[in-house]
């Protein structure tokens, strides 16, 4: 289904009247789709992908949503790879990733592709590279709490002639998780019997769905970027009324899980000295970014003496939802979840930069 519909959200959301509304498109599924002037030479083959769900185009940014396995993010990377000869920038961050249609339905995605921003099927053409945005949900594996001749004999053991061997060793392999995966996979490269094979492979299988860093591999022509790249990128946008974006405090909102510069920064936005849109934004920011973003309490609270109505009650909504805010075993879970793989993105980036010296 494709549909266009008059469309300003950022502006809408903080209530600016003055904003022209904008002509924004959308599609589900991967319905093929044509050349836009200005595409460099092999992004319309990573576009029509066969793994792409949603596309947002029109006037403003144009994206492609992908989801799809390991196997199809690698595809991708080695296609998006050659275009401008790998210097398109690639960024990998710490998943998973949601987005939501106009009509507000849940579009779960692996990857997204930034066309850049133009007019879309109305045949503007394309402003900036292309950027491939990879979300990584799951922690790459380990090292083994477990002794690893133990590890080894229960691999040899799901060859044994006896169910019960077989099936305890499947048992305690299973209870190893994640990090196991990588001795799987090197005990699948050996000379192995069908139905150890298929065990390893039923193993692997049973593992957390998604992908880690092990699963993929950044083609070397290409250029990695982490969060920590993200969040310089976007704190030096704030100051600067001629390169800040509308999308810039969403991003740090998605970005203050890493640092605790986000909360001041967003903090410094709410003085009577800045803009009514950008008091806005900050608000709605904080109260976004949630329990953590609770010390702005205080600067929040000043706004409900605001001459202006209209500050008084969006700070409002942002005290409340702080309020309310709570982090449980569950959230700090996934905090953690997501502070573990953002580390295993800095390694892989670190390993990357060491081995072009």
């Amino acid at each position: 289904m494709r549909s266009l519909v008059a469309l300003a959200l950022f502006a809408l959301l903080l209530g600016i009247p003055s904003v022209a509304l904008a002509l924004r498109e959308e599609s589900f599924g991967n319905e093929p789709l044509a050349a836009v002037p200005g595409w460099p030479q092999g992004l319309l083959e990573v576009v029509n992908l066969r793994s792409r769900v949603y596309f947002l185009g029109g006037d403003g940014p144009n994206i492609c949503y992908f989801r799809g396995n390991a196997k199809d993010l690698q595809d991708a990377l080695e296609k998006f790879a050659r275009i401008n000869e790998g210097k398109c920038p690639l960024f990998l961050v710490p998943g998973p990733a949601q987005t939501h249609s106009f009509q507000g339905r849940t579009i779960d995605f692996n990857w997204q592709l930034h066309l850049g921003v133009g007019g879309g099927r109305r045949g503007r053409s394309m402003e900036q590279l292309p950027v491939l945005r990879v979300y990584v949900d799951v922690p790459g594996p380990r090292p083994l709490k477990v002794d690893s001749q133990t590890v080894q004999r229960w691999l040899a053991e799901l060859d044994s002639d006896s169910f019960q061997t077989r099936d305890h060793a499947r048992q305690q392999l299973a209870r190893l998780g994640n990090d196991a995966k990588p001795l799987y996979r090197a005990a699948l490269k050996g000379q192995i019997s069908l139905e150890k094979r298929r065990r390893l492979e039923g193993l692997l299988s049973a593992l957390p769905a998604g992908y880690d860093v092990s699963d993929f591999e950044v083609p070397a022509a290409m250029t990695l970027l982490t969060v920590d790249d993200l969040l310089a990128q976007n704190l030096k946008k704030l100051p600067d009324p001629n390169t800040f974006e509308e999308g810039t405090l969403d991003e740090l909102v998605a970005l203050a899980p890493y640092t605790d510069k986000v909360v001041p920064a967003l903090t410094s936005f709410l003085d009577r000295s800045r803009s009514e849109w950008l008091r806005y934004g900050a608000a709605r920011a904080l109260a976004e970014v949630g329990f953590r973003a609770r010390a702005a309490l205080p600067v929040l609270q000043e706004g409900r003496s605001d001459p202006d109505p209209s500050i008084r009650k969006h700070f409002e909504m942002a005290i409340d939802k702080l309020e309310q805010s709570r982090e449980g075993p569950a959230e700090l879970a996934r905090l953690q979840n997501k502070l573990a793989i953002a580390q295993d993105l800095r390694e892989l980036k670190k390993r990357r930069e060491s081995a072009k010296k």
